[in-house]
């Protein structure tokens, strides 16, 4: 039986369950359609780790994966039936309000109506007034926008740039689709997006080829520009994807020291761990001056954040190198991080040495207040572990910890 009341249309779903629908239950199954490898442990009482997190999140963005919590609800409507309740969600108050019991409904319609009939969702949306209306919409279309149709997405992107940015997902698209067809293609893409001044920052990653050149596009003038408006990591990330020690050498040779940051060769297989030991080898090869520059650059980054040094470590051998990593290990132990303090000082072969570093290392030229949480209870029982193994002294044990806990 039609359902003529739009009013009743809303009603039904909302009472179907919407409401409450943002709450988060205690048990979670995975999707129809998502892989097994992303979906949560099987008991709901198993604590995620940090690493099965991002490998989720990592593994939803790959897979293109946006599961509707609607789609069963709305699996036997008609098509003319999802359109009066989106037309009715996009005045409903319950619908429209921040925190309205319908919030998100209209984006949960029109997903499944792009799914069924991309060509008239489409057509609906650019008919839509006011702009508001659109621009609480675009980013789902962006979001939902076919692979297959990249070029229809280009002319969709330069059509509405005058509402807020929706764009991530075409422009990956795109991207993908025209470094398919080589480096030129994707330069004449750049030129065509500073001109129109189409935002760049997308945060996925895009579906390079295994033969595309990046030297190439690198050495392009659309590329150049590019950098100076600070849009090339993604680009320096599937290089390095390919081959890591190709982007190194580009970047060392083009921007200095500097421009080698994890921010630009993010390892895109997650592997953060390999990614530093491997960089620990490429800059213990610099000759002396660039070692001093590249520490000196990172040194507040490393203050803050040790738990790289670890690593980064394990592929030095040059001691002077290793010894000023170990001193800022020591020093970011005024802001806690003794969970990597502690394995970055167990590479030193002389237990004495550790003591004598944890000892005399003076304290970090900066304000204090950036240093991560400070040195905590946690840090002071890891840390007397190790010094008791270490077989310090009781009263240098309680010295070492009492600089710290300042």
């Amino acid at each position: 039986m039609w359902r003529k009341a739009s009013a009743v249309l809303i009603g039904t779903i909302l009472a179907g369950g919407l409401i409450g629908w943002k709450s988060v239950e205690t048990k979670i199954s995975a999707p129809a359609g998502t892989s097994a490898a992303i979906s949560r442990p099987a008991s709901h009482q198993v604590r995620w780790s940090n690493g099965d997190f991002l490998d989720f999140v990592r593994r939803r963005n790959l897979e293109k994966v946006y599961p509707n919590p609607l789609a069963g609800k709305l699996a036997d409507w008609t098509s003319g039936e999802i359109t009066d309740a989106l037309n009715a969600s996009l005045t409903d108050p319950a619908c429209i309000l921040h925190n309205g019991a319908g919030e998100g409904l209209a984006n949960f319609l029109l997903a499944e109506w792009m799914r069924r009939d991309f060509d008239a969702a489409l057509a609906w949306f650019d008919q839509l007034e006011p702009r508001s209306v659109k621009s609480s919409l675009i980013q789902k279309i962006g979001n939902l926008w076919p692979a297959d149709k990249s070029e229809e997405g280009l002319a969709f992107v330069r059509a509405n740039l005058s509402l807020s940015s929706g764009s991530d997902q075409i422009l990956v698209n795109i991207l993908g689709s025209r470094a398919r067809q080589g480096a030129g293609a994707v330069e004449d893409l750049l030129k065509i997006m500073r001109e129109e001044k189409i935002h760049f920052d997308v945060s996925q990653p895009i579906d390079f080829p295994a033969d595309f050149d990046f030297s190439a596009l690198a050495e392009s003038e659309e590329f150049q520009t590019l950098w100076d408006r600070q849009g090339c990591t993604m680009f320096m990330r599937g290089w390095f994807g390919q081959d890591k020690d190709a982007a190194y050498d580009w970047l060392l040779e083009n921007h200095g020291v500097e421009s080698l940051s994890s921010n630009m060769l993010m390892p895109p297989d997650g592997n953060y761990q390999g990614y530093f030991k491997w960089m620990g080898g490429r800059i213990e090869s610099l000759d002396p001056a660039r070692r001093v520059e590249y520490v000196d650059h990172n040194r507040q980054d490393w203050l803050k954040f040790p738990d790289r040094l670890p690593s980064l470590a394990d592929n030095i051998t040059d001691p002077v190198l290793l010894g000023e990593l170990r001193t800022i290990g020591v020093q970011s132990l005024h802001g806690g991080n003794a969970v990597s303090v502690v394995p970055l000082l167990e590479g030193i072969d002389d237990p004495a040495r550790r003591i004598e570093m944890l000892e005399t290392t003076p304290p970090p030229d900066m304000d204090r207040t950036f240093l991560s949480r400070g040195f905590t209870s946690g840090d002071e029982a890891l840390l007397r572990r190790a010094l008791v193994e270490w077989n310090a002294a009781p009263e240098r044990i309680e010295a070492i910890i009492a600089r710290f806990k300042k």
